[in-house]
This record gives C-alpha cells, structure tokens and sequence, in this order.
C-alpha cells in the first residue's frame, strides 16, 4: 500500500463551486475537469459536481467518454475539439458539445456529413467556433467567423451556433493585452449576432476579476480545486475571494526515518547540501516518483505534526529529506502534509519555480487518492 495518499476533499470542492457560481449569477457554468480533473480523479470529480454544474468541459474525447461512464443528462465540452473524422464521430453519436478551430476540422465536419444518411446528427447547439483574439494557440481569425458561419450553413447547420475564446494574460487583470482581445472579441460577437447562440469567455482569473467578461457560460476550472493563478496581484478584494476558496487535495505521505548528523556532512544526492551545524532531519517517504517535484529547491516548506519542516538536498525518486529545527520532535510514522490544508499548493509551487497546475497534475499512479467529505 502506497504511503503517500491524496484525500480529495468532495465538500471543499462543493463549496469552491457554490462561491465561484455566485460571482456569475446569470452566468451558467460548465466545471472544467480535464487532465483527470487537474489530478483530483476525474469521474470522482465528475459525480461530486454532477448534482451542481451546468455542464462539463474537457480537453480530449476519452476524456468525454469516460464522463458519460457514470454522467447523464449534463452537456460536455470537448475544449480540443477532434483530430480526426473517427474521433469526430465518437463526438456526435455521443452527443457531445465541441470546438471547431481549423479549416481541416470544418472540411472533417462537411466529409462526415455527406457520407450519412441522417441531416440531423449534428446540431448548432453543439458547435462552439473558437475565436483567436490574441493568444494565437488556437482558433480561427476574427475576420474568418463569417466565413466559417457561412461553411456550416451550406452544410446544412441552420441554427444558431456558439463562440469561445481564451485569454492569454487574465491572471494579470491589469494587463493591457486583456482589453485588446475583449476588443476583437466583442466584434466578433456583434459582427455575427443572427447567427450566435451563446458565448463563453472567462477562465477562473476572469471570473475573479473581470465580471463584465463572464458572458452565457464561465469555465472554472483551478478554481474549483481550491487553487488560484494569481502570484503578483494582492489586491485586497481578490486576496479576499482567493481565500474564501478551500483544497480539495490534500497530498501527505509519513516520516520514514528520524537521524541526528554532525556538522558539515552532506545530505542526498550530489555532495552539495552541507549541513552547517549539527541537528535533525527526517526522511519522508514520496518523491518524484510519486509526483513530488524534483524541482523543489532547499527551504521548500511542508508541514509535520501541523510545524513546518524545510526540504534539505535533492528529492529522489522514493524519498524527500528536511530537516528539523531546534526543538522540533518528530517520529517514524508522522503524517506529513506536503500540500493541502495549511499549506497551499501555490506556496510550494513557487519553491518549485513552477505553477499549481502542474503540481496537482502531476501526482503519479501508485498514489491513493481516498475520497473524503470533509
């Protein structure tokens, strides 16, 4: 049995998408769970939210399938939209919601069609046409969405289809890249208001500080984990909402080994983290292996016994080292919280030079990750 276990905490979640709702009370909200729902697992995720969301949104196409496992009845987003007729049609026999961002994907789109007997397999409501207002990633032109309505409408799509975007800077609200895309955006929309159904904008940064950008539909997703991509703005409104927001993972591991070491010896792998007196230290059974990332540098905090430890030396595969300040006492089979409650996974993504997502993606198979509910 692993050592390392990640509780994913259901009311915390239940309780960040109750909050984040609220700011976008007319908005509806499709819960983003891609990526095994940033680490937290993702039909877990999926059934906890499925009484709550309005929908759901996610990368990949096996990420759609496996949702409707074990969800009925809520539509879901495929983000990436397809890369190929076959997975195109595993999205309209199952009924899914999808972007269009290429021309290949249009003249996929038309193929398909004329090849079936049925008119009716795919309807507007179901297209989202992503638009390109800045991020340049993925998405058409704002020049190209009439050319691209006009494309589906000979296909023989009569109803109203949607639009999507993506901002590059909105955890920067002050950036003025934010105002040059709403710009093209807002154009778009009224360029092509006959044929726009709805509308969807906001990530978790815009829902927090851009209300005017929430539009028909806001797509959490960081958020919904108790997590946030705000490092440099400590506005006192948002640090407010930021920390009305809980953890859903708590990630921990226990205390493999308890030793005292003399002065000047050196701890872990390289021969280059010397101790500078003598003292504790505790070795703590996860590593990189377990998605604890190698990154981490020396002073990188972690809890024991609810006291802070800091990282000593590299992190290997299996095993991670800190060491114990003077009249700090902790013994073999201690819980350690490497992030989680008390320790936010945004402080310890910044030790690591990194960013959350990452983080809480990354955390390996041989991890347990144990639904609790509070």
């Amino acid at each position: 049995m692993s050592t390392a276990v990640a509780f994913i905490d259901m009311s915390a979640l239940q309780h960040n998408y109750s909050y984040i709702s609220k700011l976008a009370p007319d908005s509806k909200v499709f819960s983003v769970i891609k990526a095994n729902a940033y680490g937290h697992g993702l039909t877990d995720i999926a059934m906890a939210l499925v009484g709550h969301t309005d929908g759901f949104a996610v990368a990949r196409v096996e990420e759609a399938t496996a949702i409707r496992t074990v969800v009925f009845g809520k539509p879901i987003l495929i983000l990436g939209g397809y890369s190929s007729k076959e997975e195109l049609e595993v999205i309209l026999k199952g009924g899914f919601f999808f972007t269009i961002h290429n021309w290949i994907q249009i003249e996929w789109l038309r193929s398909f069609l004329t090849e079936q007997s049925e008119t009716n397999i795919v309807c507007g409501r179901q297209i989202w046409i992503k638009v390109d207002t800045g991020m340049h990633r993925l998405g058409f032109r704002d020049s190209d969405i009439p050319h691209v309505v006009r494309a589906l409408r000979v296909m023989g799509i009569e109803d109203k289809i949607n639009l999507i975007t993506h901002y590059s800077c909105a955890d920067f609200p002050a950036n003025v890249h934010n105002t040059k895309q709403f710009s093209k955006w807002e154009f778009t929309v009224k360029d092509c208001a006959e044929d726009v159904g709805y509308s969807t904008i906001s990530n978790s940064a815009l829902i927090f500080t851009q209300h005017q950008y929430h539009a028909d539909w806001i797509r959490p997703g960081i958020s919904l984990y108790g997590s946030t991509s705000f490092i440099d703005d400590k506005s006192e409104q948002l640090v407010h909402s930021v920390e009305c927001l809980r953890p859903v993972m708590h990630f921990t591991s226990k205390v493999s080994s308890v030793r005292y070491v003399l002065e000047e010896q050196p701890i872990g792998y390289g021969d280059e983290n010397i101790l500078d007196q003598p003292g504790w230290i505790a070795s703590i059974a996860v590593g990189y292996g377990d998605g604890y990332p190698r990154s981490a540098r020396n002073g990188t905090p972690v809890l024991i016994n609810g006291q802070r430890a800091k990282l000593l030396g590299r992190v290997s595969m299996d095993t991670i080292t800190v060491q114990l300040t003077d009249g700090f006492h902790a013994s073999v089979g201690d819980t350690v919280t490497l992030w989680g409650p008390g320790l936010s996974v945004d402080e310890v993504a910044i030790h690591c030079n990194t960013i959350s997502y990452d983080l809480l993606c990354g955390i390996s198979e041989r991890v347990r990750r144990v639904v609790v509910s509070g």
